[in-house]
């Protein structure tokens, strides 16, 4: 799932919730299916926080005191892509990433 569907990557942190809505409903029409596995990009708000804290240069240059603070915006809109897939009858549990290392 691109980042960019669900944000506006000109505005940094700007999240596009009538587009979740919309997908989330879609999503969730597939409840019943073989388990969906969705993976999302970060949108404005992953790649606008990656610039921020330099993680787009390589995690050994990035400021590490702030890398938690993108990986916490980026659970948050994780959080309402399946919050939108719940609201539309489906279920969802956002993985987050580190937890997966």
């Amino acid at each position: 799932l691109g980042g960019s569907l669900i944000t506006d990557k000109t505005q940094p942190g700007r999240i596009h919730d009538a587009r979740i809505a919309r997908l989330g409903a879609a999503l969730a029409g597939t409840a019943g299916e073989p388990r969906l596995v969705v993976v999302m990009g970060g949108g404005s708000v992953g790649h606008h926080a990656a610039r921020l804290y330099g993680v787009d240069r390589g995690l050994a240059d990035c400021d590490r005191a702030r890398l938690h603070r993108m990986s916490v915006d980026m659970f948050a809109l994780k959080g309402r892509v399946a919050e939108a897939i719940g609201a539309a009858g489906g279920c969802a549990l956002p993985l987050h990433e580190t937890s997966l290392a």
